[in-house]
């Protein structure tokens, strides 16, 4: 923000204060920002400033909320806090010495030499070999075993399944259902995506929001290119008989409901040219082969320059290079650049299974220098050609050491290898019992009657779906004595036996048996939940979690207090909730 900007923004947020008092509270939204958008919500002594436009921006972009909602003030503060902390790390990170870390330092190195060797080549070779467009027709004619194919469809596909439902947003209501309601739940709910289709909406779309299969749904349900019984029947053979651009009814098998959408069909055998991309895959391939010719030669010419100094102590017959400190010189390459042995290491257990021994000889750590060498020798050529000049491959280093440098600021925010001792696991437990020794375990519904038919016939109404309060309802005055209760949650002692071990034996979301009560009466039970108790040993896995998030929460605090201090960071504003709108429409 430049200072005319700024000095705006300011007097902006001055008049605003005039208004409302010191600190006022704004809630943003997609409606609102205009009247806020140059409000500032956060500043610091390190010149960051953050507008309100600039945040909601931000988020707008986020995959936060996919459905759109509200952040509360909570959720607000620990956002704004998260944005402002990212860029104070940033800040940070240009104090940052990368050689004193060695292991994130050879991380950086290791990206950036991949980076400087691909430009080389793209420069030096790939930009360079042409191809006509009759070479590459010849080429398609000459080579026509790589451009046959299996049949296959271009896929994307929807699942729905009760699993992800009883888990999600509105797990309680699905897991209150009788196994046969969520069987029909689950088959509306594919139907009314069927339904979207329908109306028009992309599939995409539909599968980006609502999909239950993970592996897809952030793709848009997009599974690629399939051959034929890579998935069981039916999936294949439905997705086999769809044409290009139609979609399925939904369909059931044991995963779930399934719709499938087929966006185009490659037939078996050798594909013709002008199918969509066939020439320029023809092109491609015999462009990457030539240039690959020209690649290898060079290879070869860059092999003949490698000069290896080893290090004589490293090379000894009784050295274990596993054994050896990663920071200890390997070899010197052409006087220039220094292989480590952390390096040497990656070579040392393919060299041992490939002259099968227990530990290398001195001349299989010469040739596993050598091996190691193919890349530097690399990097050097590239040098030599001004590579590492290029605005692009500097511009690449100066991303990478801020990057590695703002993680090595950010390692503060987080206790990665922090776990609680035993005995304070063993002390949580009996200090949170009530949580793990449920003394009130099962929900419970009753109905009563006095006869034993009428009885039989409300179980196989409550069996169908019918609630309990709508069946009492339905039949009072019906000329029976008939009684409905909520119980809440029970256990052993607030029921008699009998009735206790009926609920225990009745499936949550299911019915009981009818049974007789000591007053002479019928019964029939349904269990909305039932939970369970857990023994210390059962609890440990939970409890370690718990409390690391807990002390990695606190960890983000001190963290995050010690970053704003550090800036003098203020927050002019209060940020009271965030409205974001639907994902695909706040980003169109």
């Amino acid at each position: 923000m430049n200072k005319a900007a700024y000095g705006a923004a300011v007097a902006g947020f001055v008049a605003l204060v005039v208004v409302l008092g010191c600190r006022p509270n704004i809630s943003l939204s997609e409606e609102g920002l205009r009247a806020s958008d140059r409000v500032i919500l956060a500043e610091s002594d390190g010149g960051f400033v953050l507008s309100a436009q600039d945040f909601y921006s931000g988020l707008s972009k986020s995959t936060l909320l996919m459905n759109g909602g509200v952040f509360d003030t909570r959720m607000s503060k620990y956002l704004l806090d998260s944005v402002v902390l990212d860029t104070l790390a940033g800040l940070a990170a240009s104090e940052v010495e990368l050689e004193d870390y060695y292991t994130i330092y050879c991380d950086y190195s290791h990206q950036y030499y991949d980076y400087l060797v691909q430009t080389y080549w793209e420069e030096t070779v790939y930009k360079k070999v042409t191809v006509d467009s009759q070479e590459a027709v010849d080429f398609f004619y000459e080579h026509p075993d790589l451009f046959t194919v299996e049949e296959q469809v271009d896929l994307y596909h929807i699942l729905v399944s009760q699993y992800s439902l009883k888990n999600g947003p509105d797990s309680a209501y699905y897991r209150s259902l009788s196994a046969e309601d969520m069987q029909h739940e689950t088959a509306e709910y594919a139907d009314k995506l069927w339904r979207l289709l329908n109306y028009g909406e992309a599939f995409e779309n539909v599968a980006y929001v609502f999909s239950h299969d993970a592996s897809s749904r952030e793709h848009g349900g997009y599974m690629g290119w399939t051959p034929r019984d890579r998935y069981l029947d039916p999936f294949d053979s439905i997705a086999f008989s769809l044409q290009p651009g139609e979609y399925s009814r939904p369909y059931h098998d044991k995963d779930g409901w399934h719709i499938i959408y087929i966006s185009g069909h490659l037939s078996a055998g050798p594909v013709p040219i002008d199918s969509s991309g066939v020439y320029e895959s023809a092109y491609q391939t015999l462009l990457t082969h030539r240039s690959n010719i020209i690649v290898e030669a060079r290879l070869d010419s860059l092999s003949k320059e490698i000069n290896i100094v080893p290090n004589e102590a490293i090379l000894d017959s009784n050295t274990n290079i596993h054994l050896v400190d990663d920071r200890v010189w390997a070899g010197i390459l052409n006087g220039r650049d220094t292989i480590d042995c952390r390096i040497l290491k990656r070579f040392e257990e393919v060299t041992r299974r490939k002259y099968d021994v227990d530990n290398t000889t001195p001349d299989m750590k010469l040739e596993m220098l050598e091996a190691a060498s193919q890349r530097f020798i690399q990097v050097q050529a590239a040098r030599a050609e001004g590579i590492d000049t290029l605005p692009k491959v500097v511009a690449k280093k100066r991303q990478l050491i801020h990057s590695k440098s703002k993680s090595i600021v950010q390692r503060d925010s987080y206790a990665f290898n922090w776990t609680p001792p035993e005995s304070v696991v063993d002390a949580y437990y009996y200090d949170h019992i009530d949580e793990f020794i449920v003394e009130k375990p099962i929900r419970v519904q009753h109905i009563i009657v006095n006869d034993l038919s009428f009885a039989e016939f409300l179980r196989e109404q409550a069996l169908s779906g019918v609630e309990m309060a709508d069946l009492a309802s339905e039949h009072k005055g019906s000329g029976y004595k008939i009684k409905f209760a909520d119980l809440g949650y029970i256990g052993p002692d607030d029921v008699s036996n009998k009735y206790y071990r009926t609920a225990l034996g009745t499936q949550v979301g299911s019915i009981s048996r009818v049974i007789r009560t000591e007053s002479g009466d019928f019964q029939i039970l349904k269990v909305l939940e039932q939970k369970q108790s857990r023994s210390i040993e059962l609890s440990r896995g939970e409890i370690r979690m718990r409390m690391k998030k807990e002390h990695n929460a606190e960890v983000w605090r001190d963290y995050r207090d010690r970053m704003f201090a550090r800036y003098n960071v203020r927050f002019p504003v209060k940020v009271s909730e965030i409205h974001l709108g639907n994902y695909h429409v706040r980003n169109r």
